[in-house]
């Protein structure tokens, strides 16, 4: 049976929601639960859900920066698109179903049709091609993971990505400046059900293992 979504009222980053995030599975653990995160294996996340170790995730100045830059970034949006979204703001909201959190940057009205959708913002400053490539056509993997997971966990019709690009290039006079672009991306529930569905089993089966206490197999990106 399908598990109703909760909305509970939790403040957000306060204790209360960090203490939360270890009784679920979160968006930014999507993509470790499949093998797809470079910072943690799903192995390390099963060893914090359960308790054995405390969260290793570390921030530097560049994430700092991103997490401020988060609601500004939100609010132009929502002044920006303000003929076709009506924006919600969630910020101390969590929607939980079932074993499945999600802290969203907004959520979204389109006023044309009255569906529901959600907002992720994300304020990245890639430092190589490599980097840039995983832009190309496309977002990277453990993106798209944590927007299936919020699809999932709120049953919202649609999602839309805002990426704010931070980069340098030279002026004519071999200057540093500061060059930003930006780029929007949408993803469609109805189009997205097949890796919906693919990442829900996955994350069932890894929860089944923290609840069991036992070691899940480790899950190795491709390579």
């Amino acid at each position: 049976m399908e598990k109703v979504v909760e909305e509970l009222k939790i403040k957000y980053k306060s204790p209360e929601w960090y203490a939360l995030r270890t009784k679920g599975i979160g968006g930014s653990d999507a993509a470790a639960v499949l093998g797809l995160s470079p910072w943690k294996k799903n192995t390390d996340l099963w060893k914090e859900k359960v308790g054995l170790v405390q969260s290793s995730f570390k921030t530097n100045k560049r994430m700092e920066e991103g997490s401020l830059a988060e609601d500004p970034i939100a609010q132009l949006f929502a002044i920006e698109h303000a003929d076709e979204y009506e924006f919600v703001d969630y910020k101390d909201t969590v929607f939980k179903r079932g074993h499945r959190f999600a802290s969203v940057d907004g959520g979204l009205i389109e006023k044309a049709t009255g569906r529901k959708g959600g907002l992720e913002i994300k304020h990245t400053e890639p430092n190589s091609r490599k980097a840039w490539e995983q832009w190309d056509d496309k977002i990277p993997d453990y993106y798209y993971c944590q927007i299936l997971h919020y699809l999932s966990t709120t049953g919202w019709d649609f999602y839309i990505l805002k990426v704010r690009f931070k980069s340098y290039s030279l002026d004519e006079n071999g200057k540093k400046k500061l060059v930003i672009t930006e780029r929007e991306y949408k993803f469609e529930r109805s189009e997205e059900e097949e890796s919906i569905k693919v990442l829900e089993k996955a994350e069932d089966e890894f929860w089944q293992y923290v609840i069991a206490k036992k070691e899940p197999p480790l899950k190795l990106p491709p390579i």
